[in-house]
């Protein structure tokens, strides 16, 4: 019995000193704002689209950005613990290309949606 408690202890003193416990990257505010606003505007239209579809839904359109709001909280900080350490300013630019795309093709939608024609050379 005083071999494993002594097996656990050195186990835990091990795990608690590992670098992957210690993982964090802290985003750009910036960034933050611009996940929350993707969030929102996917959230708005997908609950759109569910209250087009089901229209016993339409009691839930009141609560769509908090919801929204909500699961964007979430994905950042997942975002933050799971991104690698030791390279933050390779991480936060690659979160930033990532919200460009995203914006580039929310923007482009909305655009198509409108019937805008696309640039001519």
């Amino acid at each position: 019995m005083k071999k494993l408690i002594t097996l656990i202890v050195v186990l835990l003193s091990i795990t608690a000193c590992s670098p992957a416990v210690q993982g964090f990257v802290d985003l750009p505010d910036s960034q933050e704002i611009a996940i929350n606003g993707i969030f929102v505007a996917i959230g708005a239209l997908l609950l759109d689209f569910l209250v087009g579809r089901f229209a016993w839904l339409e009691f839930f359109k009141q609560y769509r950005e908090a919801w929204s709001l909500a699961l964007s909280a979430l994905f950042i900080r997942w975002l933050e613990n799971s991104l690698p350490t030791g390279s933050d300013e390779l991480s936060v630019s690659a979160v930033a290309l990532l919200i460009a795309v995203a914006l580039y093709l929310l923007s482009r939608t909305a655009l198509q949606r409108k019937g805008v024609k696309t640039f001519q050379v």
